[in-house]
């Protein structure tokens, strides 16, 4: 089925270069066409996002300023970060316990209904069973324990962050390279693209 936009650009005269940068711009998925360049209109170029080069900078930034510090300096930094941490999680398993006692009770209202329904006919039977089966299935679900917070030592919370860390840099890094790859290729795609439809122009294809 063709874009929307086709019958429109054709209707409206839209030269040969022009259709085939836009339906570039569809094949790419991320662009538009702006006016400028030899042909009247043209594909910007992209650049990498800030995201992962961001989160890359501030991840060695962290890990240098940890490493430069002092192992008594460290560890004093890593009792209040572990406290902080602590206090934070057992603040969110709180949330999660009272949130799972409110859906518990809501839960086993709509069981006791299951349970004093009488289905209008036998056909209707396994509609009931059913339902139960839903309800119980959930109830089981919410039963899973979740672990309860535990405060780490500062040795441990130190060694966990810096493993982190480093596990961040190289995520990061990885992603950030495929990123700038993959929009240099982009962009070469978008270049030749032009050079070749100028070449027409030029030759009044």
């Amino acid at each position: 089925m063709p874009h929307v936009e086709t019958s429109d650009q054709i209707e409206r005269g839209a030269t040969f270069a022009e259709f085939a940068l836009r339906c570039a711009c569809m094949f790419l998925h991320d662009t538009t066409v702006v006016k400028g360049g030899p042909l009247g209109v043209r594909i910007p170029k992209t650049k990498p996002s800030s995201y992962h080069r961001y989160q890359l900078a501030k991840a060695k930034k962290r890990l240098k300023r940890l490493e430069q510090m002092s192992a008594r300096r460290r560890l004093h930094w890593a009792a209040k970060e572990a406290d902080k941490a602590f206090r934070s999680e057992q603040a969110e398993h709180q949330k999660s316990v009272s949130g799972k006692v409110r859906l518990m009770k809501k839960y086993e209202t709509m069981l006791a209904k299951i349970k004093a329904w009488k289905p209008p006919t036998p056909d209707h039977s396994r509609l009931k069973v059913v339902m139960r089966e839903q309800i119980k299935e959930c109830i089981d679900d919410l039963r899973v324990a979740v672990d309860v917070p535990k405060r780490k030592t500062p040795k441990q919370f130190v060694k966990d962050e810096m493993q982190r860390l480093k596990r961040g840099i190289a995520y990061h890094a990885e992603h950030l390279g495929k990123e700038i790859e993959g929009v240099k290729g982009r962009n070469q795609w978008v270049e030749t693209l032009t050079k070749n439809l100028v070449s027409l122009k030029k030759a009044k294809v």
